[in-house]
């Protein structure tokens, strides 16, 4: 999972021991957007198992050993009421390099030592597509529950983009949650951030702006390196730093407006 993120671009702030479960990460993505993931991950796996499909691949949602759940067997996926993070509920193919993604709330609570079964055609739609989403009958549920649930496949560079669905899917229905998967596989927002072009036409707009002359700064500089901006704002304005309420870009924009009415 972190490699997924890194690999997107994502800074890493925060994991927890990979010992210990939920797993938890934290992360910082290139537009610099804070999330956080709190992941059930499980080992998904092609295990050729006797009376059973033989193109069927599955995960074993299980921690410990059975055991350890002899009385009580009903445990309860965490959720974020404040929604800062994102739980995943997931079975992960390393080798293959991509990852099957289940509602949590549709599985909460879940016992433990259970099969969640896929097939060959959709780990291949996933790795072919990137980006797969289907619908599968749940053997066992209660009666007041739908019997279907929908399943979210993705490779390991969609992983960020599965998290924000997941934050934005979260306690729709099975119906509305394909929906939702399905119309927004093109539209959600790419993991990687985009390469910003110099067109020559808005090179030569912000070679006009007033903090070219003010600053010293290339026009580059003022599209593509807003940081080196704010650096020199502090700098040239110290007293912003004096007051909660007012901010460097802040700043920037009156005095640029000042000496626009000035001119």
């Amino acid at each position: 999972m972190t490699s997924a993120l890194t690999s997107s671009g994502c800074r890493i702030i925060h994991i927890s021991s990979p010992e210990e479960a939920p797993f938890i990460v934290v992360f910082e993505t290139p537009s610099r957007e804070r999330m956080g993931v709190v992941a059930y991950a499980f080992l998904a796996t092609r295990t050729p198992t006797k009376n059973r499909p033989a193109d069927e691949r599955s995960f074993q949602i299980k921690y410990g050993s059975k055991e350890d759940y002899a009385d009580v067997n009903s445990h309860e996926l965490w959720q974020d009421p404040s929604g800062m993070f994102t739980t995943l509920l997931i079975g992960i193919d390393p080798k293959s390099g991509f990852c099957i993604s289940a509602d949590p709330i549709v599985h909460s609570p879940t016992k433990f030592f259970i099969r969640l079964e896929f097939k060959d055609e959709h780990a291949e739609a996933v790795l072919d597509r990137g980006w797969h989403t289907w619908q599968r009958i749940k053997r066992s549920s209660p009666i007041d529950a739908p019997r279907v649930e929908t399943l979210i496949g993705v490779t390991k560079e969609k992983l960020l983009d599965l998290v924000r669905f997941e934050r934005a899917a979260r306690g729709l229905d099975p119906g509305n949650r394909l929906i939702l998967a399905e119309s927004q596989r093109l539209a959600l927002p790419t993991s990687r951030a985009r390469v910003q072009t110099q067109d020559s036409a808005v090179m030569q707009t912000a070679s006009r702006h007033p903090l070219v002359k003010q600053f010293g700064l290339e026009p580059d500089e003022i599209l593509y390196q807003p940081t080196k901006i704010l650096t020199l704002a502090r700098f040239e304005f110290p007293f912003a730093a004096m007051f909660d309420s007012v901010s460097p870009v802040g700043v920037l924009r009156r005095r640029t407006a000042w000496g626009s009415r000035s001119r």
